[in-house]
């Protein structure tokens, strides 16, 4: 079986969150290739301000081995449909 593991992180701390405050989570596949994926990915409160900002390198990996694999075609044709 496959999973994905997170390579890369890169975040930028904007604003900080209040413990009441109503965020919005937004991710946006923004690249694609044959084991890996990147989103962007941003958090914003309910006034609209963005609070984080964030780039994630994800890979697909063989659990077992825990090496690179491609991404299987299923997952691969789900991705592009929405992106």
């Amino acid at each position: 079986s496959v999973g994905f593991v997170v390579k890369r992180v890169e975040m930028d701390n904007i604003a900080p969150a209040l413990f009441d405050d109503l965020l919005q989570i937004s991710s946006q596949v923004i690249e694609l290739k044959r084991a890996s994926m990147m989103f962007q990915q941003t958090i914003t409160n309910s006034d609209g301000n963005r609070l984080v900002s964030a780039l994630i390198r994800v890979a697909c990996v063989d659990l077992k081995k825990m090496k690179p694999v491609a991404i299987p075609e299923f997952i691969l044709g789900e991705i592009s449909r929405v992106i």
